[in-house]
């Protein structure tokens, strides 16, 4: 996904990927990630976020179960942390204070939508990345993991 507001075609290609899960007995989870584009502004995480689950309401309806065993699981991986590589154009808004800052506003928010979070500042916080936004091929590899262990740990339910 990209920036807040999202452009009506990116909603569309989004919603009609998601629509007709492709997993045989329907199982399905939500992941999604976000960037930098905001420079952690937690107001446009929340816009962001509410318009991508109001574009989901009409594909699908189990997203929006209200008993958490009817669900779809939902992770939510925030940030990278920003190493010294970070051009300084963007270092002064899109710093780790303000990083650290947005992910503590992220906790609540996120339990209250049904996400778990996975915060990526800790485990990044000394990685070298190349441009100073993204982390190395090493930092990305655990995250993938992480995330496939967060997979394997979860009982989905079926919404065939």
């Amino acid at each position: 996904m990209a920036q807040w507001p999202l452009e009506q075609n990116l909603l569309d290609n989004f919603t009609a990927s998601v629509a007709n899960p492709s997993h045989p007995d329907g199982r399905s989870v939500f992941v999604l990630g976000h960037g930098v584009w905001n420079s952690f502004v937690f107001k446009e995480t929340r816009q962001w976020l509410h318009q991508v689950q109001d574009a989901l309401r009409p594909s699908v309806p189990s997203y929006f179960a209200t008993a958490p065993s009817e669900r779809f699981p939902r992770l939510f991986i925030s940030p990278d942390a920003q190493s010294e590589a970070k051009e300084e154009l963007f270092a002064q808004r899109q710093n780790n204070i303000a990083l650290q800052k947005f992910v503590h506003h992220l906790d609540p928010f996120l339990a209250s939508e049904g996400y778990e979070h996975l915060a990526m500042y800790n485990m990044t916080v000394q990685d070298k990345g190349m441009d100073g936004t993204h982390s190395s091929f090493e930092a990305t590899l655990l995250k993938a993991m992480m995330v496939l262990n967060w997979l394997d740990a979860l009982d989905v339910p079926s919404h065939a």
